[in-house]
C-alpha cells in the first residue's frame, strides 16, 4: 500500500498533468520509460517529486493543498540552496531562467518534454 506522500505525489502529478509545478517539464512517475528518447543516465533529474510548498519544518502538512508534483532537479536545486526561495519566487526565476534557454539540458528541449507556454 503506497504511503501517504506517494498518493499525494501521484494526485499532484494526475492534477498537473505529468508537468513540473515550477518549470513545466513533462516528468516521469513510476518508471524513466514513460517519457521515450530520454537518455538512461540523466533520467533521474526528471522523476517526479513531492513538493511541500510550506515545508514541514515550518509546519506544512502532507494534504493536497500543500503538496505539489516537482521535476527532481527543480525539487534538488531550490533545497540546496542555503535560503531556499519561496515557492512563487523559485518559480519566477525558473521560467525567467527558461526564457533566456537555460535550466535544463539542451536534450530535454530537443526531446520536446519541455513546456515554454504557460497558462
Amino acid at each position: 500500500m503506497p504511503s501517504r506522500i506517494q498518493t499525494l505525489r501521484l494526485k499532484a502529478f494526475q492534477l498537473q498533468h505529468g508537468r513540473c509545478w515550477y518549470c513545466g517539464v513533462q516528468m516521469w512517475n513510476c518508471s524513466p520509460a514513460e517519457l521515450p528518447g530520454m537518455p538512461t543516465k540523466a533520467g533521474s533529474r526528471l522523476r517526479c517529486t513531492a513538493e511541500h510548498l510550506v515545508a514541514q519544518r515550518d509546519g506544512g502538512r502532507d494534504d493536497d493543498g500543500n503538496v505539489v508534483a516537482a521535476c527532481a532537479h527543480c525539487n534538488n536545486t531550490r533545497h540546496k540552496r542555503k535560503n531556499p526561495p519561496e515557492p512563487s519566487a523559485f518559480s519566477v526565476d525558473v521560467r525567467k531562467r527558461i526564457s533566456q534557454g537555460g535550466w535544463h539540458q539542451a536534450w530535454v528541449r530537443s526531446k520536446g518534454f519541455l513546456q515554454t507556454e504557460y497558462g
